[in-house]
């Protein structure tokens, strides 16, 4: 049975993330959390058995994040939390589970919107006391910094959000000081590259406020290497490559020629892109958006709400903010 409901737990993310069959990835994974919630009625104390339990979890945090279903949201992820808490009460030592611990406790407080934003902050940087730990316990391990890295951008994220720069700014730190750890003990990862930008971008925009341009283009100037490392690695992901046009696009000195290329090697990156990888497709509308190709932005931002809606999910706000900008400048 347990082979069974990572069977249905696999399934799932395939359904979502390769087809975007969010309706079929819920009933699967409906179908892994049945068989994990039996198997854990029998034995409650068992590890293995509540980790499948909290990875079906997971997958319906995620769906109901995705179809915007806040109750479902606030429902799986309180029970989730409370299963973290419970595996970890019990082997406060475990460097796995300490990891994991982690990441659903980062998580949690990130999409708990039902509580206030400085409580959620205040969750965020309660995580520290087991990322301290988990290093002290596992310093070389890729996973301890995996997790050290998703953490700390979901706290500079939350931070920002609440006009509490010192910390946002530490944790960006702590961000960028996670994703080198990282890169020394294992392959790229395109998430932690990503990660690694975005902090450096955050930084870059910091700097920018407070008026020092020299900072600023530093921080501006890495966060491109850092992109362009992982893609010369070997990193096949879209999204990175998006994201490295969009990062250029940026940059103030900027020739006309160079920015047609850019534009160029978008449109170039749209035609191999499959109609169901949405995230690729978000990311494409945004560079067009900020481009001034209004209406290639629109087309994209409503090919992505359409295909959404047909599977019951729906655009995310700040999308569908630029998006009607778009529409506004399209008709100018």
């Amino acid at each position: 049975l347990d082979n069974l409901a990572w069977s249905y737990n696999r399934l799932s993310c395939f359904s979502d993330e390769r087809q975007n069959d969010i309706q079929t990835a819920k009933e699967l994974c409906l179908k892994q959390l049945e068989i994990m919630e039996r198997l854990t009625g029998a034995e409650p104390d068992n590890a293995t058995r509540l980790l499948g339990l909290a990875a079906a979890l997971d997958r319906l945090v995620t769906i109901a994040v995705r179809v915007g279903d806040s109750a479902a949201v606030s429902h799986h992820s309180e029970r989730r939390l409370a299963i973290s808490n419970r595996m970890i009460a019990a082997a406060p030592d475990d460097p796995y589970l300490l990891s994991q611990h982690i990441l659903a406790v980062s998580n949690h407080f990130t999409i708990a919107t039902w509580l206030a934003l400085e409580e959620r902050v205040a969750g965020l940087l309660g995580v520290r006391v087991f990322m301290e730990r988990l290093l002290d316990l596992e310093p070389d391990v890729p996973r301890s910094h995996y997790a050290r890295v998703l953490a700390s951008l979901r706290l500079m994220l939350a931070a920002s959000d609440s006009d509490n720069p010192e910390t946002a700014v530490a944790a960006a730190n702590e961000v960028i000081d996670g994703a080198e750890a990282y890169a020394e003990l294992a392959p790229p990862d395109h998430e932690i590259v990503w990660h690694h930008a975005t902090a450096l971008v955050f930084l870059r925009n910091v700097s920018e406020s407070q008026g020092d341009t020299g900072r600023a283009a530093g921080f501006h100037r890495r966060a491109c290497e850092a992109y362009e490392l992982g893609i010369a690695s070997g990193i096949k992901s879209q999204n990175v490559r998006i994201a490295l046009l969009d990062l250029r696009l940026d940059n103030h000195d900027l020739t006309s020629v160079e920015r047609q290329e850019i534009i160029a090697e978008a449109q170039r990156i749209l035609q191999a892109t499959e109609r169901q990888d949405i995230q690729s497709l978000i990311g494409l509308g945004r560079l067009f958006a900020k481009s001034e190709k209004h209406e290639l932005a629109v087309d994209l931002f409503e090919r992505v709400q359409d295909h959404l809606s047909n599977q019951g999910a729906v655009l995310p706000d700040d999308i569908v903010q630029v998006l009607e900008e778009c529409r506004a400048a399209a008709r100018d």
